[in-house]
């Protein structure tokens, strides 16, 4: 035991990988020593496999086989899996004493040899084995076959197939179950043979197996003879890390070996990679056909899956499903993963002594899903079941003959296992004298079948007796991969390759030959090449046509010539060269074109070889050693003379010597006459005659003449003239053009008019016309308004003629001017009238508007460059400037672009700014200083054509824009002037914006007159018309294609309205006309401050009442609801509200103060408010009361805007500006939501003007009534918007204090309850300083002139009782008692007296318009406004304020809680997330009472006992 114990552990494996022949000489000696010393009191038998790299259901079939065999001793199994599937005759009692011992290779060599040893030796720990049953891959089995011979371990294979393990002499104790590749190789010959194939491709794997099938293969075709028919390519060998390019590689030698019949013979292991390759490099395709080795198969879990494969593919397998299969399905079908891999079957089968641990395994561990089905048992493990039951049934064989377990080994146990003869699950068991055993092999064929599956099915058997391959079903042909299903391959695949040709003595497919091409195909010929054309490498497809330069003159070429000097191929695929023309050559080989002589030069005869041939022709001069093409501008006689300068062009001599000239286009044809090169009129000088010399003045004939002592004058007088213009106009403008007469009116209108007209004729002069006498001359007589210095002889004042001073001196007029008209007003202070600040602007507006076209023309003259025949750009103004390159024209840029922001830019930007802010300023007080201000502007507009002083500008702008953009096409700009003008024209019939009509009709005339000037222009335009047809003919088509595009969109426009009517507005002001129709009116009037949708109310639309429903069902977005206390109770109302929700339109809840959300118990007895008629109204409109129920509950659950009436104008502001933003209303420009309006910044709380603003004309009212306010509010916005005068609304005594010092007028609106309303009694106290000198200062110098509107058909005048029980008793509240009576009395009889004009709050737009304009006849101080403004100014100045503590204390006035804004703006912003009032709202509330509808706010909180009679009274 020590010696057999010494000897295992001296022969302990080594380090895996390090097997040196010292190392192999020591194991076997060691081996050798120790076998005679080992005991068994078992007979052992191993099993191995690659179990961890494979599949491991190898693992599952060993322990299938043992348990089955185990069924012979242990009833329980037989219970549980069924009879023994082998049968076994005369069970001897020792032969349960077999164990199993199960290991794996991992398809490693080392792996696999290191097991074996394992098992062989014992080096384990268990007992040695005495049979070996395994392996798989024949490159592991053959180092262990050799050791098992030295050890004379019988060992039988169920996976190896390789025909060298069949060699006895070197594999003596070697059998195996599966049969060997020398009868699969018979298999692939026969198939070769069946099918006719004249020549297949061998791919195997560089180790035996491969290695081993391909010679077989090779033999049967050497012994027929037809070794020619068999082509093969090797693959790397690769167990571990696979590597992509060898495989790669190895394609491509297949793709040229000229078939498309692959046999692939690998190892699953191995295949899987080589698949995905193959896959990548089209060989998985319908353009070829593979047969597979039995080892062909991909391995679960991996990136290529079978259904990857192709149909068609094929596969050769030996039988191995007999009819004991079934019987080894159930045993298969029963087993679990516990039997497999459970702790007892670890333990049982020495698993844990794996060489590579089980749970290291490269494929997926035992489940029981394993065994559902057979779907996972492999092709050779019926085989290896079989080479089990071969040991077993020997080793009964020897025990009934009397052998013992330690006899049963060496050849003993080899001569019996040679004779096994019985019938397992995969047949008939077998070995011939090789240890083989011969089976026959299934042709296996990918078929679809239904729903897209595939599947493998089989299609033919080759017998091994027989060498024959036999379709199963020769009414189911095969399947092949190019998708064709017959007896034989497909033409596709028959076919030779492109590039191969069939040679007719083999059958087989060759390459192409050197000079032919091979589109290949079925009997597929080689064809020589045409002439022109050749094929310089095997294999080539189609024939290349020579290059050029080259020529191919003989047929089946595999090269090309080059062509000779004087020759020439131009284009590829020539069979000869041709010669150079005349006026070329070549000088070199292979030319494909012939040089041009150049510079016009020609040859006299063709096929030139030499430029020394070349010979000027007539037409072209000299320059230096060549002969040039005369530039435009220049004319060459025949001959070597120089050119002449031709009439308008100017040739600047870069050099002389090589005749090297620059041509420049001039002014005109008179400042460059046909003279020599260079050469300029008398007094000009400079590049392109541009400057007249120092102390010259130009002349009308393009000359320049010496500057007289008289010259200095123009420039002078021009000067004198222009300060007087400016005095006068001084004086003109300080008139307000709303209120002259028309006639003057239109004078002044036309006047400024004409002056834009001269402006475009200037831009016209700009234009590329050759304009003819005589409007050339008028339009020369323009070039004043175009800062045109010449004019006024310029240069002999300046001395020089310098571009830059001039263009300095145009920057500087209008500054001048400006200058000009600060000076004439500083001149005016100083006389009697003097004129205010607000002319002088006015002034300066007006010069700039009506120098507008001048001042951009003038900026932009440097960049209105033209072309030269040179090909550079030159200023149009001053030719002899280079565009961007000379310094002058440098500086000439920086200071236009200085300019452009100076005046256009600027210019643009400040007015667009004003226009945009027209609006808002109008709609405050202090913004219309600046409207009066900004007169230039808008004065000479109507007021809803403000807008129009802008659009002029814009218009203008593009005026002196068109030369400059349009300058190099000449083409297009006659026409976008004119469609420019055309435009214009359009908006001013459609706008008539000016203020009288014969101003309209006279721009209309003037730009008409204007658009036919230049229609009639059109022939004298300068152009190029070969370069300009294909422009012009497309504008041409453009333009008239337009009628007929804009006509189909006005049919489909109609159309696409009568089945989709468009929603005709925004928002639908729902509201109780008793209790919010003056605010309806007030929030109409806010919206348009915001928006430019249209908005219902209904007094502006009474000629469709009948429609209301109809309007709010189909023509409105958004339906505004203002929630007052009566609105809910309104029958037309609910009928409004019901028809929205009914109809989906959304719907914008305003809480105004006093208003309570309905209860449920109100909203269902909602009926029981109106008349049975009513509801029969309501009811003709198909509105229920079911419905209009529903409608509320559905009102009272949105989200909701809170409305303080009391809360200023902000408070408003913010509930527009969210109504328009809820509503999602397109917003008007400037007027962007949630920022603050200057119009609206400056007033505080309740209204306070915190920036001291001056207004005009105060309005008040019954301020403590919610309706009276609004129509106070109402009034306020009209009147402003119609005066242009400050306005303002006064809600308290303090407002009064503030701003009655700087009014000239007091408006109060006569409204129900006025007379009892104490906050308006202390601001007429106030108003008409009725208190004692004792209980206040002296009051202000300025008397407020009263002005009365009744505003309210429910105002009655008081009795005289009232006024005398008033003298006497005062209002009867504090501060407001007998002590004010009197003169509360004798206010009340002032403002009494005064006749009231009639307004009515509730009525339409216009009628509203119409009263306010009449109202306000009455402010005679502003009938003309500049002066009446100019007054209050001067008034101002000498105002004395009110003592304001004084008066506060002898009214007993205090400051009422203001609402605050931001509370406001808070609530609102909580839209959307509350149902309804909070409990905060209704604290709000509990301040106001409501009094005959409308709303009582009292300031101070708690009534005192006076106020509640005195409002009980009322």
């Amino acid at each position: 035991v020590q010696a057999q114990s010494s000897c295992v552990l001296d022969a302990q494996r080594p380090p895996l990988g390090v097997v040196s022949k010292m190392w192999r000489t020591w194991r076997l000696t060691a081996l050798a020593l120790c076998l005679p010393l080992a005991t068994a009191e078992e007979w052992a038998m191993g099993i191995y496999g690659p179990i961890t790299s494979v599949s491991n259901t190898f693992l599952a079939t060993a322990v299938a086989f043992d348990i089955d065999f185990q069924k012979n001793f242990n009833a329980s199994l037989v219970a549980r899996f069924g009879p023994p599937i082998v049968k076994i005759p005369s069970i001897h009692p020792k032969l349960a004493s077999i164990s199993v011992r199960i290991g794996t290779s991992n398809s490693e060599s080392s792996v696999g040899v290191s097991t074996a040893l394992d098992f062989f030796l014992g080096l384990d720990g268990e007992t040695p084995i005495s049979g070996l049953v395994g392996g798989y891959h024949s490159a592991i089995s053959m180092p262990i076959a050799s050791i098992a011979a030295t050890q004379k371990i019988t060992q039988v294979s169920w996976g190896s197939t390789s025909p060298a393990l069949s060699n006895k002499n070197v594999y003596p104790y070697f059998l195996r179950t599966i049969p060997p590749d020398s009868i699969q190789a018979l298999a692939f010959w026969s198939w070769m043979q069946t099918f006719n194939i004249s020549l297949a491709i061998c791919i195997y794997q560089e180790e035996p197996y491969g290695q081993g099938l391909f010679l077989a293969i090779a033999d049967n075709a050497k012994a027929a003879g037809q070794a020619h028919r068999l082509a093969s390519v090797g693959v790397k060998y690769m167990p571990g890390t696979y590597d992509e390019a060898n495989a790669v590689s190895s394609l491509k030698v297949v793709k040229t070996l000229g078939s498309k019949f692959l046999q692939l013979i690998m190892t699953k292991d191995q295949v899987t990679p080589f698949f995905t390759v193959m896959q990548d490099e089209g060989l998985l395709s319908t353009q070829w056909q593979i047969v597979c080795s039995e080892g062909v198969a991909v391995l679960e879990n991996a990136p290529f899956r079978f259904e990857d494969l192709p149909v068609g593919l094929m596969q050769f397998r030996p039988v191995s499903r007999a009819a004991k299969f079934a019987e080894f399905k159930q045993l298969w079908t029963n087993l679990t993963a516990d039997d497999i891999i459970g702790p007892a079957a670890l333990a049982h089968y020495k698993v844990n002594n794996f060489r590579v641990r089980l749970q290291d395994s490269k494929v997926p561990n035992i489940k029981d899903d394993f065994f559902v089905d057979e779907s996972k048992i492999h092709l050779e493990e019926p085989f290896l079941f079989d080479s089990a039951y071969c040991f077993v049934l020997a080793v009964n064989t020897l025990l009934n003959e009397g052998k013992q377990l330690s006899e049963i080994k060496d050849e003993i146990l080899l001569d019996q296992v040679k004779a096994s003869n019985f019938e397992g699950i995969s047949g008939k068991v077998s070995f011939n004298p090789d240890g083989d055993r011969l089976a026959e092999y299934e042709l296996m064929n990918i078929q679809p079948m239904a729903r897209g599956r595939r599947e493998l099915v089989l299609a033919a058997m080759f017998s091994s007796a027989t060498g024959e391959l036999t379709l199963l079903d020769a009414s189911k042909p095969l399947y092949w991969m190019t998708g064709d299903r017959s007896r034989s391959p497909p033409a596709a695949l028959v076919s030779c390759a492109p590039g191969f040709y069939e040679e007719e003595t083999t059958g087989l497919c060759k390459p192409c030959q050197k000079g032919f091409s091979c589109p290949g195909g079925i009997k597929g010929k080689q064809f020589p090449c045409a002439r022109g054309q050749y094929a310089d490498v095997p294999g080539s497809v189609n024939c290349t046509e020579c290059p050029k330069g080259h020529f191919a003159p003989d047929v089946a070429s595999a090269s090309c010539g080059k062509c000779l000097p004087g020759f020439f191929a131009s284009l590829p695929g020539q069979e000869n060269c041709g010669r150079c023309p005349k006026g070329s050559y070549s000088a070199a080989e292979a030319a494909h074109t012939c040089d041009d002589c150049g510079n016009g030069q020609v040859t006299l005869e063709s096929g030139s070889d030499s430029s020394a041939l070349c010979l000027c022709p007539e037409g072209t001069f000299m320059a230096g050693s060549a002969c040039k093409t005369c530039h435009e501008g220049l004319t060459c006689a025949a001959g070597l003379a120089p050119p002449k300068q031709v009439d308008g062009f100017f040739a600047e001599v870069l050099d002389a010597e090589f005749r090297d000239y620059r041509v420049w286009t001039c002014r005109n044809k008179l400042q460059c006459s046909s003279e020599e090169i260079g050469s300029c009129p008398s007094g000009r000088t400079g590049r392109a005659c541009n400057n007249c010399m120092d102390h010259y003045k130009p002349k009308d004939d393009g000359r320049c003449e010496p500057c007289g002592d008289a010259d200095s004058l123009p420039a002078i007088l021009a000067g004198l003239v222009l300060f007087l213009i400016v005095m006068v106009g001084l004086a003109i403008v300080n008139t307000d053009l709303k209120q002259q007469s028309l006639s003057l009116l239109t004078v002044a209108l036309v006047a400024g008019q004409m002056c834009m007209v001269l402006q475009a004729f200037g831009s016209f002069r700009q234009l590329s016309i050759k304009w003819v006498e005589p409007i050339k001359g008028m339009l020369a007589l323009t070039s004043v308004f175009s800062f045109d210095l010449d004019f006024i002889n310029v240069s002999c004042v300046m001395v020089s003629d310098n571009p830059v001073t001039k263009f300095v001196i145009q920057l500087l007029a209008y500054p001048f001017m400006l200058a000009m008209i600060l000076a004439a007003w500083g001149i005016s202070k100083c006389t009697k009238k003097p004129q205010s600040f607000d002319h002088v602007f006015n002034l300066n507006g007006l010069l700039i508007f009506t120098l507008f076209i001048t001042l951009s023309l003038t900026v932009l003259l440097p960049f209105q460059c033209k072309a030269n025949p040179n090909g550079k750009g030159s200023m149009l103004s001053n030719p002899g400037l280079i565009c961007f390159e000379t310094d002058e024209h440098l500086a000439l840029v920086v200071l236009a672009c200085l300019g452009i922001f100076a005046y256009p830019l600027t210019i643009l930007t400040w007015l667009t700014y004003t226009t945009l802010k027209f609006p808002s300023r109008v709609a405050s007080g202090q913004g219309l200083q600046m409207v009066q201000r900004y007169r230039f502007l808008f004065n000479r507009f109507t007021t809803e054509s403000y807008y129009y002083g802008l659009v002029l500008l814009v218009r203008n702008l593009f005026i002196a824009l068109l030369p400059v953009l349009l300058v190099k096409a000449q083409a297009l700009q006659i026409v976008a002037m004119s469609a420019l003008l055309v435009t214009s024209s359009i908006l001013l019939a459609w706008r008539r914006p000016w203020r009288t009509f014969v101003a309209n009709l006279a721009d209309l005339a003037m730009t008409a007159f204007l658009i036919i000037l230049l229609v009639g222009a059109a022939p004298l335009i300068d152009i190029n018309i070969s370069e300009s047809e294909g422009v012009v003919g497309g504008l041409l088509f453009v333009i008239g294609l337009a009628p007929l595009v804009l006509g189909i969109g006005c049919v489909c426009y109609a159309l696409f309205r009568k089945f989709m009517p468009a929603i005709d507005f925004g928002i639908f002001l729902c509201h109780h006309k008793g209790g919010a129709g003056a605010l309806g009116r007030l929030l109409k009037i806010e919206l348009a401050k915001y928006t430019r949708t249209n908005v219902f109310l209904d007094s502006d639309q009474l000629e469709d009442l009948d429609l209301i429903f109809d309007t709010v069902r189909t023509g409105t977005k958004n339906v505004v609801i203002l929630l007052t206390s009566e609105v809910l109770k309104r029958m037309w109302c609910s009928g409004e509200i019901t028809t929205a929700h009914v109809n989906k339109v959304h719907i914008i809840p305003v809480i105004c103060d006093g208003f309570s959300l309905l209860t449920d118990d109100e909203i269902i007895h909602i009926p029981d408010v109106w008349t049975e008629q009513q509801k029969h109204v309501l009811a003709s409109f198909g509105i229920t009361m079911d419905a209009i129920k529903s409608a509320y509950f559905f009102v009272r659950s949105l989200p909701h805007l809170t409305l303080h009436r009391f809360g200023g104008p902000q408070v408003r502001a913010n509930v527009v500006k969210e109504i328009v933003t809820v509503g999602k209303l397109s917003t008007k420009v400037g007027a962007a939501l949630g920022v603050k309006d200057k119009a609206t910044t400056h007033l505080g709380k309740e209204g306070e003007d915190v920036q001291s603003a001056r207004p005009r004309i105060l309005v008040t009212g019954a301020v403590d009534d919610a309706e009276a306010l609004a129509a106070i509010q109402v009034f306020q916005q009209l009147c402003q918007a119609h005066m242009q005068v400050e306005t303002s609304e006064v809600t308290s005594a303090k407002q009064m204090i503030d701003r009655k010092p700087y009014a000239s007028y007091l408006v109060v609106l006569f409204t129900k309850g006025i007379l009892r309303d104490p906050d308006f009694a202390r601001m007429l106290l106030v108003a008409m300083d009725g208190m004692d000198s004792t209980n206040v200062n002296t009051p202000t110098s300025r008397v407020l002139e009263l002005v009365t509107v009744n505003a309210d058909t429910g105002f009655t005048f008081p009795s005289p009782e009232f006024l005398t029980d008033l003298a006497e008793n005062g209002l009867g509240l504090k501060n407001l008692g007998p002590e004010v009576g009197p003169q509360l009395a004798k206010s009340y009889r002032s403002l009494l007296s005064v006749l009231a004009l009639p307004m009515a709050p509730h009525g339409s737009a216009g009628l509203l318009q119409l009263q306010v304009s009449e109202i306000s006849r009455r402010f005679r101080r502003y009938k003309n406004a500049p002066e009446g403004l100019a007054q209050d100014k001067a008034a101002d100045e000498v105002a004395v304020p009110i003592d304001a503590a004084s008066m506060t204390h002898f009214l007993g006035l205090h400051s009422a809680p203001a609402v605050e804004e931001t509370a406001v703006e808070d609530t609102n912003q909580k839209i959307f997330t509350d149902a309804g009032l909070d409990t905060g709202a209704a604290e709000d509330n509990k301040k106001e009472e409501l009094v005959d509808g409308g709303v009582f706010r009292v300031p101070g909180g708690e009534d005192s006992a006076d106020e509640a009679a005195v409002r009980e009274e009322f």
